[in-house]
């Protein structure tokens, strides 16, 4: 505390998370250290801030990014051996200060995928309302992707959680973000979902893949997808009864 550059005392919070396991095994001045630095959040709009980054000739989505690697240390010490209340408690403090991609998608790689599964739809509607000057949305989304396929979310949950991401990733206009972000959620789709829900989802791929001829520089990641896929329907009819199965097979081909 007492520090006038925010981007200096993440690091020095950083720092003390790291030294202080040490000394403290109870981590409470871990979660002090989180809470302080989303204070510092009111900062980044004063004047100090604002002439430090026009000096350094850096934007702000640039200047937010120099922060990752300190706020995700904090945040895995945070994490570090703690059972979910201590997730709730971080969440309410982050919906409370600020709605940054860089800290959700901090928390999402720091704590059990068992957590935020059980968290999943709470976790889509925070991302859909984030900002995403530091850490885009779709890293966001297949980082919640990865977590609901390693940990089951709750069954009432996943068709309104399917909703929630697959309306927002089918907005994304480049085809490398949207292409990631639908490798994670497809495997979940079949491993949770009818092949309905499959031949769907597989029909907006077709649509984006093919736009501007998308699908020649995402080839490693179309198979990806039929990998995902596979393993979940034994039975080799249900795939080829699918209408946009053969489609989606067709955009392997090659450029002559």
């Amino acid at each position: 505390r007492g520090m006038g550059d925010p981007l200096v005392a993440a690091y020095a919070r950083a720092y003390l998370c790291r030294v202080g396991q040490r000394i403290d095994t109870h981590n409470s001045y871990v979660m002090l250290n989180f809470t302080d630095y989303l204070n510092t959040y009111s900062q980044l709009n004063t004047d100090n801030v604002q002439n430090a980054i026009t000096i350094q000739k850096l934007d702000m989505s640039k200047y937010m990014h120099l922060f990752a690697p300190a706020v995700e240390w904090i945040l895995q010490c945070v994490a570090h051996k703690v059972n979910d209340r201590v997730l709730e408690e971080v969440l309410n403090l982050v919906k409370e200060k600020t709605s940054s991609g860089l800290v959700l998608y901090a928390i999402l790689n720091s704590f059990k995928p068992e957590f935020i599964s059980s968290r999943a739809l709470e976790f889509a509607n925070m991302i859909k309302e984030s900002e995403e000057t530091a850490s885009p949305k779709y890293r966001l989304y297949v980082s919640l992707g990865n977590c609901v396929v390693q940990s089951e979310p709750s069954p009432n949950d996943q068709l309104a959680l399917l909703n929630t991401v697959w309306k927002e990733v089918m907005k994304l206009t480049s085809s490398s973000e949207y292409i990631s972000c639908a490798q994670i959620w497809i495997e979940f789709v079949a491993m949770h979902f009818s092949k309905k829900e499959v031949n769907t989802l597989l029909d907006d791929i077709i649509k984006h893949m093919t736009m501007d001829r998308a699908f020649e520089s995402h080839y490693s990641d179309l198979v990806s997808i039929i990998n995902k896929i596979l393993p979940h329907f034994k039975n080799f009819s249900t795939l080829f009864s699918m209408s946009k199965f053969l489609p989606y097979v067709d955009l392997f081909q090659k450029e002559e």
